[in-house]
């Protein structure tokens, strides 16, 4: 039954998030530190190896991705809602992107694409299709997970158990309608600002 409700589904347009911001350690100034030439020159933004896997795996994908924040300084994990947040507030503004459209967030370092658009499509839609057969659920944003708490173990008693080793979410992964994503960024936003 799922797979008959994805095959009646309307057209949405597949964004493709990342943020590469410029990762050098900074002195209160904004300054780059002077460390050992090697490792400065290895977390650049446009020298790390990382971004380029990713650029080239959406290339042969047919993705368009669209790396924000690539010249601006790390300012912290909070980053990676804050940047997508302002640029996803500025894009439905502007008509660019309806709510319905899909949004896809990915770290920009250590990932890379095994599939085009019209696959992460179908399974995103096969995922809304069985939320609402279970639960009724309007909405899916699936989020990636992973076996440990980082960079915060102490903070894993937060955290309830889950049916499967990855109970710890981990904002370097997320998939979901354009409206559902930027309302769930824009309720940790407060957060996101004071801190890490």
């Amino acid at each position: 039954m799922v797979d008959e409700h994805v095959a009646k589904l309307p057209r949405r347009k597949l964004v493709v998030l990342t943020v590469a911001s410029d990762r050098r350690m900074r002195n209160e100034r904004g300054e780059p530190v002077e460390r050992e030439r090697e490792l400065d020159e290895r977390v650049r933004c446009e020298d790390v190896s990382g971004l380029r896997i990713l650029k080239a795996s959406a290339a042969y994908h047919g993705l368009r991705l669209v790396a924000l924040g690539t010249q601006e300084p790390f300012s912290g994990f909070g980053s990676k809602l804050l940047l997508p947040l302002a640029w996803g507030e500025q894009q439905l503004a502007s008509g660019a992107l309806r709510r319905s459209d899909v949004v896809l967030f990915t770290d920009a370092f250590d990932t890379f694409f095994a599939c085009g658009e019209e696959e992460i499509l179908r399974k995103l839609a096969a995922a809304e299709a069985e939320a609402r057969e279970q639960d009724g659920a309007q909405g899916v944003l699936l989020v990636s997970g992973e076996r440990f708490c980082w960079p915060s173990e102490e903070r894993s008693g937060r955290f309830p158990a889950a049916p499967t080793p990855y109970r710890f979410l981990n904002g370097g992964g997320c998939v979901g309608a354009a409206g559902d994503y930027l309302e769930q960024v824009r309720g940790a936003r407060p957060r996101m600002e004071e801190g890490d």
